[in-house]
Order: C-alpha cells, then sequence, then structure tokens
C-alpha cells in the first residue's frame, strides 16, 4: 500500500510542477525561463552562489535557530531564538 501511495505522491508532485499555469513551473530548467538555472547568464549564477534561498532567519525565530545552530553549532534552542527575536527587534544595534 505504501508503494502504491508513494507512487501517487510523486506522480501528483511532478504534474503539479510541470504545469504551465502554476507559479513554480518558471523556476524549473524545462520551463527556459530565465528564473530557471539554465536560464539565467553565468553572471546571474555568480552572484547567487552562496545566498539563502529563503527568507526564513528574518520572517521566523525557527529560521533564526536554525541560522544560528548552523553558524555556531551546539547551542541551547531557547537562546538561539531568543537571539533571532533580538536582532529582529533591533536590539543588539
Amino acid at each position: 500500500m505504501f508503494i502504491v501511495l508513494a507512487k501517487m505522491a510523486a506522480r501528483a508532485i511532478y504534474d503539479k510542477l510541470r504545469d504551465e499555469s502554476k507559479a513554480t513551473f518558471k523556476y524549473l530548467s524545462v520551463s527556459g525561463s530565465e528564473y530557471s538555472w539554465n536560464g539565467c547568464g553565468e553572471a546571474r549564477k555568480k552572484a547567487l552562489l552562496g545566498k539563502k534561498a529563503t527568507n526564513d532567519e528574518a520572517e521566523s525565530a525557527l529560521g533564526g535557530t536554525t541560522s544560528n545552530i548552523q553558524r555556531y553549532g551546539r547551542i541551547n534552542i531557547s537562546s538561539a531564538g531568543a537571539i533571532s527575536d533580538a536582532k529582529r527587534n533591533g536590539f543588539l544595534q
């Protein structure tokens, strides 16, 4: 049953991603869009390397916590969330 369900889920995701009417389609290389990796120029690719793909750190304590753990290794999760909130609210400036 699990294998059948996994195949159905994978097919549904594939179909949604490849649907040209969906916003996600332009980010696929098959679209040829300037927003896809294969569709953008070398200068843009170079500029994007090493950049974060999401704005999680600025939008949530969880994102800030993840960022702090990635940067500093093992730290207390409540402390990481507090650091994120303090930075976001300008308490450290």
